[in-house]
């Protein structure tokens, strides 16, 4: 799959707070949730779900808010807000989902030298330097041949800047830490260049599968995996046995913990390239995204590559 194909880009309606009943969608609407696609295809009160190869179908159920449904077992459900959903897949708690051609409702940008942070809320944004802190009004203006979105940035009616976003990966210019927009900025005279979005839109969704491992080889019982779950959560298997632990990408430098796993015996070469294996998780210092593998660099000089399930 194409992890970057379906990264999100901002459309006009985006800015805009949308209806969030049934009727308001359209007959079939596909989401990015993370790195996975997910199809939701309504009919009467019903919603059938389809992503991984598989389709479910769930009833609509009560909300305060929202266009919610469920499957009859409860292991699956699907809760709409405007351009943004919950999905839960059986028991697996999915990323936030999101329209695709549309950006998360809130979504932050920052530049380096000299500092800068920008927070699109809509049709509203705030920018903030150490010297000051500016509101303005937002509004689309154009899709250009570049396959970036022009947003206009006004001040009492008038435009006095313009904000270019554009579906790249981007790579933050101190740290490195990897972002699935790249943005510039047009403000005041000056121009600023940066990122945004969330680095967990480049790696949740799905499971990792290991395709390389510099400095080791050897026999494994199963393929290595590893799969970034929403609330910090890792999972996964290190050829062995498996695993679980936590992570934070938040930060500079990503934190991957693996705190347990399983007993079961393996021979001597599976049992060494996985201790291996959980040696490099535990000490990853950088997350890149090349050509839809993720590779984690470790502080050794070591570097693992991971490749989609599915």
């Amino acid at each position: 799959m194409n992890v970057y194909r379906n990264l999100l880009i901002l459309s006009a309606t985006s800015v805009i707070l949308a209806c969030s009943s049934v009727s308001d969608h359209a007959k079939e609407i596909v989401y990015q949730c993370g790195i996975q696609d997910v199809t939701a295809t309504f009919a009467n009160e019903t919603v059938t779900l389809a992503m991984r190869g598989q389709q479910q179908q769930l009833q609509q159920v009560v909300a305060a808010s929202g266009a919610h449904f469920k499957s009859n077992d409860g292991r699956t459900s699907y809760w709409s807000k405007g351009s943004e959903a919950t999905v839960t897949w059986h028991d697996e708690n999915l990323p936030l989902c999101i329209e695709q051609g549309k950006l998360p409702n809130n979504v932050a940008f920052s530049g380096n030298e000299p500092f800068w942070l920008l927070t699109l809320n809509r049709d509203h944004v705030s920018y903030t330097t150490p010297e000051q802190e500016l509101e303005f009004a937002a509004s689309p203006t154009a899709y250009d041949d570049d396959n970036d979105w022009l947003i206009a940035l006004r001040a009492a009616g008038e435009e006095v800047g313009q904000l270019r976003i554009n579906t790249s990966i981007c790579y933050d210019s101190m740290s490195g830490k990897a972002s699935p927009y790249s943005v510039k900025l047009v403000l005041q005279g000056n121009e600023y260049r940066g990122c945004g979005g969330e680095t967990t839109q480049l790696i949740q969704g799905q499971p990792w599968q290991l395709s390389a491992m510099t400095g080791s080889s050897g026999s494994m019982l199963d393929k290595p995996s590893l799969q970034f779950l929403t609330e910090g959560r890792l999972v996964g298997t290190d050829g062995c046995n498996r695993f679980f632990g936590h992570y934070s990408v938040d930060g500079e430098i990503p934190r991957l913990n693996v705190q347990g796993a399983t007993k079961r015996m393996c021979s001597q070469a599976s049992m060494t390239f996985a201790q291996k294996f959980i040696e490099n998780l535990n000490n990853t210092s950088k997350i890149d995204i090349k050509e839809d593998k993720l590779v984690l660099k470790v502080n050794s000089g070591q570097q693992l590559t991971f490749a989609p399930k599915y």
